[in-house]
C-alpha cells in the first residue's frame, strides 16, 4: 500500500511537466494533499454511528464514480 508522499512522488514524476516551477510544483502539492486528506475524512466518518452499513458502502462507491466521471471529462480516463 503507497502512502499519500509515494502517490505523490508517483504523480510529481509522471503527470507535472518537467518544466513545471516551483510556485506550480508547491501549488499542486497542496491541492493534492487537500484532495487526500478531503477522502480521507470522508473515509474516517464512515466508521461512526452517525453513518449506516447502506451508506457506508454507498460513499465510497459514490466517491469512485465522481472520480471516474472526472477523468471523463478531462480525458484522464
Amino acid at each position: 500500500m503507497k502512502t499519500i508522499r509515494e502517490w505523490w512522488e508517483s504523480y510529481e514524476k509522471e503527470v507535472l511537466p518537467k518544466d513545471a516551477g516551483p510556485t506550480q510544483r508547491r501549488e499542486t502539492q497542496l491541492a493534492f494533499y487537500a484532495g487526500a486528506h478531503a477522502a480521507l475524512c470522508q473515509m474516517h466518518k464512515l466508521g461512526g454511528p452517525e453513518i449506516g452499513e447502506d451508506a457506508g458502502v454507498q460513499i465510497p462507491e459514490g466517491l469512485w464514480q465522481e472520480s471516474l466521471a472526472f477523468g471523463a471529462r478531462v480525458g484522464a480516463a
